[in-house]
C-alpha cells in the first residue's frame, strides 16, 4: 500500500475532484428531508473482535459471514496477505472490510468494494476505463447517452471532456493517472434531479469547483 501511494503521487498533475454536481441543489424553507443510507452502512452495526490473517478474499468473505444483512456477492480472488485485528481493540467490520480494500493487491492493483442489488457485497479490482462523461455540465455514458441521474452508481471512473489537455505520469498509461479522470467514491441522489459525485482527492473549495467545470442551469437537470 506505501508503494501505490508513493506511486500515485510521485508526479505534480491536475486532477478532476468533487464534490461534482448536477440539477439544482437547493435548500427548501420547509419540508421534510429524509436521507436513505445504503446497506454498507449496517456492517458497522457489528464488531470484529479477533485477530486473523489471511487472503484478502477469504478474510472478505469472513468478514462478511459476520454481517447480519449484507452476503457475499461477487468476491474475485485476491491472494495477497492481509491481517484484521480486532483483539484487544475491537473494530467495526465496516471499517475493516474498507482497510482490506484499501491495500489493494501484490502487483500494486486499486481494488473496491461495495454493497449492491439483493444486498450483496461485491469486491475486485476497480475499472481501468471511464465509463461516464461530463460534457458541458451534463453526465454521459462513455457510448454518449444521457444518463438518467438516478442510475449513475459509484465505483466508476469519469472523464471530464472540457478539462484542459493533460499528459498522464511518465512512463505510466494507467486511468488514475489520466488528469481527466477521477474514480467516483460516492453517490448523492437527491430526488428527483439532484446528484452529487465524490470524487477521490482532496476537496476543492468552492471557487475552485465552480471553475473546474462550465454548468449551465438549463442543461444540467435530467
Amino acid at each position: 500500500m506505501r508503494d501505490r501511494h508513493l506511486k500515485e503521487f510521485a508526479w505534480p498533475r491536475s486532477r478532476m475532484v468533487g464534490p461534482l454536481p448536477f440539477g439544482y441543489w437547493t435548500r427548501k424553507a420547509q419540508g421534510l428531508h429524509v436521507m436513505c443510507l445504503g446497506f454498507w452502512s449496517t456492517l458497522n452495526w457489528v464488531y470484529h473482535t479477533t485477530a486473523n490473517e489471511d487472503t484478502a478474499t477469504n478474510t472478505i468473505n469472513a468478514l462478511l459471514a459476520a454481517s447480519a444483512y449484507v452476503t457475499a456477492g461477487r468476491v474475485a480472488t485476491n491472494t495477497l496477505s492481509v491481517r484484521t485485528d480486532g483483539d484487544p481493540r475491537p473494530i467495526r467490520l465496516g471499517d475493516a472490510i474498507a482497510d482490506v480494500i484499501e491495500v489493494g493487491d501484490a502487483s500494486g492493483n486499486i481494488w473496491q468494494g461495495g454493497v449492491y442489488a439483493n444486498r450483496q457485497f461485491i469486491y475486485e479490482q476497480a475499472p481501468t476505463t471511464a465509463e461516464y462523461e461530463v460534457r458541458d455540465g451534463v453526465l454521459y455514458s462513455q457510448q454518449g447517452t444521457r444518463m438518467r441521474l438516478a442510475q449513475v452508481l459509484p465505483g466508476k471512473l469519469v472523464r471530464n471532456a472540457n478539462a484542459p489537455t493533460g499528459w498522464p505520469a511518465p512512463g505510466s498509461s494507467d486511468a488514475f493517472n489520466d488528469p481527466k479522470v477521477a474514480y467516483i467514491e460516492a453517490v448523492t441522489f437527491r430526488a428527483p434531479n439532484e446528484l452529487s459525485l465524490r470524487l477521490y482527492g482532496k476537496e476543492p473549495t468552492s471557487e475552485a469547483l465552480r471553475l473546474q467545470i462550465a454548468r449551465g442551469a438549463s442543461d444540467v437537470s435530467d
